[in-house]
């Protein structure tokens, strides 16, 4: 798999900590030190068979951030828009991108850079199964978490019928 990390924002959600040039992504709010951009590229790393599979999309604005705050990450794996146009353009030209260097068969994944994972070792084998399902069944496929109240903030996952079992 190749892990995309989502790295845009306009650093509204957290203000006034949070700034247009210091997204909430460049924050640390768990107190480890590991802002929410660092801590979804540790997760992301052990899936990508290193900083050479990892990817990121930001805006012009907050590449140099985002290489700051990841200087393992191969500048070319780090693809900066001219101005943010929201997910679906980013997650286009991103495919394109890793379809040119890895051909029209890989399996990409995209990862917002600010969530926030409990279980990482969960997350891990989770993404695994969605990967070898990707792969066996030429799928796209959605993860979600199951709410606990009606929200108009996120979207709505109408799950579909069961795929098979992958990774258990």
């Amino acid at each position: 798999m190749i892990p995309v990390i989502l790295a845009g924002g306009k650093g509204e959600r957290f203000w006034p900590l949070s700034r247009k040039h210091r997204p909430k992504q460049f924050l640390s709010l768990d107190g480890t030190g590991k802002s929410l951009l660092q801590a979804t590229a540790d997760r992301l790393i052990p899936l990508s068979n290193g900083w050479d599979g990892l990817w990121v999309v930001t805006s012009a604005m907050l590449a140099e951030g985002v290489a700051q705050q990841l200087p393992q990450m191969p500048q070319e794996n780090i693809l900066a828009e001219p101005e943010g146009r929201d997910t679906a353009p980013a997650v286009a030209w991103t495919a394109i991108e890793t379809a040119r260097r890895y051909g029209e068969d890989a399996v990409v994944g995209f990862f917002p850079a600010d969530h926030w994972i409990g279980e990482p070792e969960v997350f891990q084998k989770t993404l695994e199964a969605a990967a070898e399902l990707a792969t066996n069944q030429e799928a796209i496929v959605t993860l979600g978490v199951k709410p606990s109240f009606p929200s108009t903030g996120y979207g709505y996952i109408e799950q579909g019928k069961e795929a098979g079992n992958f990774g258990g």
